[in-house]
């Protein structure tokens, strides 16, 4: 909620009154959706087992809705927690919506055994799941393409930003300078990453600004990601602006990030929020297609393709899905100094890895004011900056390719699923529930 408050207040311009007025309502409106579930779960039948067996959907259900209804908000999704654990191994089957699937299942069933006197079945299944899960989690859905390349991931510190006397001109001045000092010894062949607006300059000196890294990484065969305002000349002296990556040297491509914020996705909201201040109108998205959302590289004479997206976009599971099967690796360029000494930092690298598990591709994350990683393709954190400190991390990165049954079919099968267990328990509650008319004292008391 801090981090909306910073959003609403700093970016959009709001003021602290109504940024403060705003955040508790949202939050408000964030916590009733945790007790969606509760009220599904007791609308659902009087009947002891049917409600029971209702819990999981409503649960699903309302993370999936939540999910597309309050702008791709999924930061308290039950199946990022599930790394490392048996239930991992249906998140590349089923994506993240999935794991919560399988963890509320198994508490139900567990409940149900603790309730009830005949344990043996209920235990049974919730074994049949953690095993699955298990038995899943060894299958590598994707093929390594046996190349290594080497990568530095830039991690500025940006301690510019708390410098008021300086003017923008100057902030960009001095954070392009902390970035090229950081990556002075890591021009060469492979992966240089630098985060969400790596590059700062303005519409008029980013064209020469571009033109010199670029001609320095040609120079080096360097592929370098990074993060970069894009600009685009509308009329005159009007232009539009996006948050951008940017592939220079032995990369080419240009992503133009889409998903922009909670609260400012759909197109009602953000025109509401358009009345409280001039900045929410100047956000800039342009949807695209698949291929030109991803960063193409060369290295050692072959050919890879890196799936990116910026910040926030991370969280959008199902955005990402949409062309990230393709692809060889993952990038996530971001800036976490919204979330300084909060436990979000650690939130956003979680998310990061079910997204690597969910393609089962190796994930590459640089940001600033946050942790940059290496994350491989079991959602496995590799390698980590130590801090939020200005520093570099040097690994190595193995591509894949092939899909996972996710990347194939998105939300849609465990959205099927819980609708069949749900049916399958009706079915069995009208079939299975005792003749009470020969037996009333069958009646005297349910036990859940």
């Amino acid at each position: 909620m801090y981090w909306m408050y910073l959003g609403l207040g700093k970016i959009l311009g709001l003021g602290a009154y109504t940024s403060v007025s705003l955040t508790i309502i949202s939050g408000l409106i964030y916590s009733a959706f945790l007790l969606l579930p509760w009220l599904l779960f007791c609308a659902c039948s009087p009947g002891s087992r049917t409600r029971l067996a209702c819990f999981p959907l409503a649960w699903l259900l309302c993370e999936w809705f939540r999910y597309w209804i309050l702008g791709g908000l999924t930061w308290l999704h039950t199946g990022y927690v599930l790394q490392p654990s048996w239930l991992s191994g249906w998140i590349p089957v089923f994506g993240v919506l999935g794991g919560s699937l399988a963890a509320s299942l198994s508490a139900v069933l567990l409940y149900v055994a603790i309730r009830r006197k005949k344990r043996l079945f209920p235990l049974a299944l919730v074994l049949l799941i953690w095993g699955g899960g298990g038995l899943l989690s060894t299958i590598d859905w994707t093929q390594p393409l046996n190349s290594s390349i080497p990568v530095t991931i830039v991690q500025p510190e940006a301690k510019i930003w708390l410098q008021q006397p300086f003017t923008a001109q100057e902030r960009d001045q001095l954070w392009n300078q902390e970035v090229a000092e950081l990556s002075r010894e890591h021009w060469r062949p492979g992966l240089l990453l630098w985060p969400e607006r790596g590059l700062r300059a303005d519409i008029d000196q980013m064209p020469d600004l571009i033109t010199n890294i670029n001609l320095q990484a040609e120079t080096t065969k360097t592929a370098l990601v990074t993060g970069g305002n894009y600009f685009e000349t509308t009329s005159g002296d009007e232009f539009d602006a996006y948050n951008s990556i940017y592939g220079l040297g032995a990369a080419e491509g240009v992503y133009l990030k889409e998903k922009l914020a909670p609260l400012g996705e759909r197109n009602l909201l953000r025109g509401w929020l358009g009345l409280f201040g001039e900045n929410s109108k100047k956000l800039s998205t342009r949807p695209a297609t698949a291929e030109s959302k991803m960063i193409y590289f060369e290295y050692d004479g072959n050919d890879f393709s890196i799936a990116s997206s910026i910040c926030y976009e991370i969280a959008w599971g199902s955005y990402l899905n949409a062309y990230a099967g393709s692809a060889n690796i993952l990038a996530n360029l971001s800036n976490d100094r919204w979330f300084h000494f909060s436990p979000q930092l650690e939130q956003t690298l979680e998310i990061a890895q079910i997204r690597a598990l969910e393609q089962q591709k190796p994930l590459l994350r640089s940001s600033f004011g946050g942790y940059s990683a290496h994350i491989n393709y079991r959602g496995e954190v590799v390698a980590r900056v130590s801090d939020t400190s200005a520093q570099t991390l040097v690994t190595s990165v193995e591509p894949r390719t092939g899909q996972t049954p996710y990347a194939k079919t998105g939300d849609l099968p465990v959205i099927l699923l819980a609708m069949f267990i749900w049916l399958l328990s009706l079915a069995s509650s009208k079939f299975m529930r005792p003749d009470t008319s020969k037996h009333p004292a069958a009646n005297a008391e349910v036990t859940e």
